[in-house]
């Protein structure tokens, strides 16, 4: 059986990439035929059949939220999300997967239920298998025809016939160019194609993309990845002008990271502007469970190639934004941490890694000092200020010292080693209101304001509780809540925030307590746990729970 550290996994998993990937270049023209031959039968969720071929039952279940999620469960009772048990991570007789943890990568079959359907994996005469939903009229759809509407009640298909797979356009030459492009791909590699008819370079020829949607099938060896190319119109037919198969061939050798979507949605593949110099195309898609990938490409007349991409363990993994207000869009990675405590937990971390157009390549852009020539003057010492709150996790003072350095600069834009104080200012921006965010929608928001840096706000929260229920192995701040049974994780979170606060501001007394409380959890006879409560009481005489806290852990010695 195969296992895998989980917590290697994801800190893989949310890697960014900036990857320059070619895509080859062809110069001969594309055969159109007359008329489309295409058997590609529609694709299986791969988790869902390998489920039935172990012997189990594939059920999709929906939380309180109406997130959907595929359970396979076995003979004996038990059960595994249908994702963990195809790779290998979970087995018959281990354990049941909490059913509010969605882990069903296609989108179709969680539409279907949500419908009232029923899946079902059908196989036809030449031994291809495919889903289909069955309506509670009884009518058979194949399961993506449902989903996009070309099927419904009252509508029924031959489902004992593998469809044909998806193809999106909107001219008949369209039609004829994505006929010729499906002919040539493995039957079945995905479960469709779509096309996009592109704005050209000035002075280029007119262009289309084509690219693959759908789930990618898993079945075949080698497994494809997904692809974008460009065509242009040449006599009667078409010219590929380049191509790029989105993959994780740039990260060759390390199996932890796996870049390239396993589906991409009929839009996910969208023109954009960064440089006018160049076509821009991104490209959203899922991965695994519930993951997102994206990936922005560029195209200069020549040669097709991946720019930046990026992978999160929830789907949004980026977008485009013009963030400092030059005009041009900038790139924005989710480097937002999901496993917190579980992912169906909701406890999030936020972050995110952004990327600016410099001359010829996407560059990171980080908050950062001001360059020497500008130091000691007002601008950069609020500055300063502001790059060590938002480094230490302080986000609303941070907020307020880059606003201060703006105003002390004026119309003036001192730079940064990467950007510049606007930039900083932007970034600061950017986190500290996804933060903020998260900690409205927070299911423990406890741990979400030690994320937002208001510690204060934080230890209000366990006000309501005296010290020896705070300060007890079973407190109410942690069991009941999402937070149970991750008290481990819940003490790193709280003691490294904590004490990368008070680096930058040694006087936040209830840093110091928010500290200790992590300490406890951690290890309850731990020393530092008494300094930090009377470091805590001294700071602030007046808190009568810091004095309790004080008192009931006295300093030895004292």
């Amino acid at each position: 059986m195969k296992k895998f550290n989980k917590s290697v996994l994801f800190v893989a998993f949310l890697v960014t990439l900036a990857v320059g990937l070619t895509g080859c270049v062809a110069g001969q023209p594309v055969v159109v035929p007359a008329t489309p031959t295409t058997t590609a039968p529609g694709l299986a969720n791969p988790a869902s059949i390998y489920c039935g071929e172990q012997g189990g039952t594939l059920e999709i279940r929906s939380d309180a939220a109406g997130n959907q999620s595929g359970v396979c469960v076995f003979a004996d009772g038990s059960e595994c999300d249908e994702w963990a048990f195809f790779r290998g991570e979970c087995a018959p007789g281990e354990h049941a997967v909490p059913t509010s943890e969605p882990e069903v990568a296609n989108p179709a079959a969680a539409y279907c239920v949500q419908q009232g359907g029923s899946n079902q994996i059908l196989t036809d005469g030449s031994g291809n298998r495919f889903p289909v939903c069955i309506l509670a009229d009884g009518t058979v759809c194949q399961e993506t025809d449902f989903y996009t509407g070309d099927c419904g009640p009252g509508q029924p298909q031959d489902a004992h016939v593998a469809p044909s797979a998806t193809v999106t356009s909107t001219t008949s030459a369209q039609k004829a160019l994505m006929s010729a492009v499906e002919a040539a791909l493995p039957a079945g590699a995905y479960d469709g194609l779509a096309s996009l008819e592109l704005q050209p370079l000035p002075g280029g020829p007119p262009l289309w993309a084509v690219y693959s949607t759908g789930m990618r099938n898993f079945t075949l060896d080698p497994t494809p990845s997904h692809f974008v190319a460009l065509y242009a119109p040449v006599g009667d037919g078409w010219n590929e002008v380049a191509r790029l198969d989105i993959s994780n061939a740039a990260m060759a050798g390390d199996p932890l990271l796996e870049l390239g979507p396993d589906f991409v949605a009929p839009d996910g593949v969208a023109q954009v502007e960064i440089d006018p110099g160049r076509i821009w195309l991104t490209v959203d898609g899922g991965v695994g469970a519930h993951g997102g990938t994206f990936q922005v490409l560029s195209f200069d007349g020549e040669t097709l190639r991946q720019e930046i991409g990026g992978v999160s363990a929830s789907p949004g993994a980026g977008y485009l934004a013009d963030l400092n207000g030059d005009g041009m869009n900038d790139v924005v990675l989710n480097a937002t941490e999901y496993y917190v405590f579980c992912y169906a937990c909701g406890v999030r971390h936020p972050y995110f890694s952004v990327y600016t157009w410099l001359g010829d390549q996407l560059l990171p852009v980080e908050i950062s000092a001001l360059m020497m020539g500008q130091r000691g003057t007002p601008p950069d010492e609020a500055n300063s200020r502001a790059v060590q709150l938002a480094q230490a996790g302080l986000w609303p003072d941070a907020l307020a010292a880059i606003k201060e350095a703006v105003t002390l600069a004026g119309a003036d834009d001192p730079p940064t080693p990467t950007g510049s104080l606007r930039w900083n200012d932007a970034l600061i921006q950017l986190n500290a209101d996804a933060q903020l965010a998260s900690l409205q929608s927070s299911p423990y928001p406890l741990l979400s304001n030690v994320f937002y840096g208001d510690y204060a706000a934080a230890v209000d929260l366990m006000r309501a509780w005296p010290v020896d229920q705070i300060f007890s192995p079973d407190t109410p701040l942690v069991m009941g809540t999402v937070a149970e049974s991750w008290q481990a994780e819940l003490s790193s979170y709280l003691t490294q925030s904590a004490s990368a606060a008070l680096e930058v501001k040694p006087e936040l007394a209830p840093a110091l307590f928010v500290r200790a409380w992590g300490e406890y959890l951690a290890d309850p006879s731990d020393p530092q746990i008494a300094a930090d409560l009377a470091a805590a009481a001294q700071l602030a005489p007046g808190d009568a729970l810091f004095g309790d806290a004080a008192q009931a852990f006295p300093v030895a010695g004292r």
